[in-house]
């Protein structure tokens, strides 16, 4: 998603609610020229910004971004990656950190699930009984 993409979008969600730039501002708890900062700079906004206009819109970070990620998966994996490496190029350093800890959680969780799982097909399989025949 470009950065053009991401303001459009968020009209198109404003405009869906009958919103207006200081409603918008008002439901995430930023100052108006705050949220017009948003809509002038060239750049994504800070991942907190991002976390409270989804707040406010009631939906989630995927789920804002998930049209052009499946706009991408369709395209193909590869497009499905740049999208997401060049939203976390435009984040600080210190952003671009917490979204590398957030994926190594989730790698980490579903790495621990999978292990989960097979240990349970493990615990459910009927065991043989190796005994000495008779």
């Amino acid at each position: 998603m470009t950065v053009k993409r991401f303001q459009q979008k968020m009209q198109q969600l404003m405009k869906d609610r009958g919103w207006k730039k200081y409603r918008l501002a008002e439901e995430m708890g930023v100052s108006p020229s705050t949220l017009q900062y948003v809509f002038k700079r060239d750049r994504f906004p800070k991942f907190e910004t991002i976390e409270k206009m989804c707040s406010a819109f009631d939906m989630t970070i995927p789920e804002f971004f998930l049209e052009d990620l499946v706009v991408g998966k369709k395209a193909g994996e590869t497009q499905t990656l740049e999208i997401i490496i060049e939203f976390v190029k435009q984040m600080p350093d210190a952003q671009q950190r917490r979204v590398l800890n957030i994926v190594q959680a989730l790698a980490k969780d579903t790495l621990i699930a999978a292990e989960a799982i097979e240990d349970a097909v493990k615990d459910n399989q009927p065991k043989t009984k190796k005994g000495k025949k008779k």
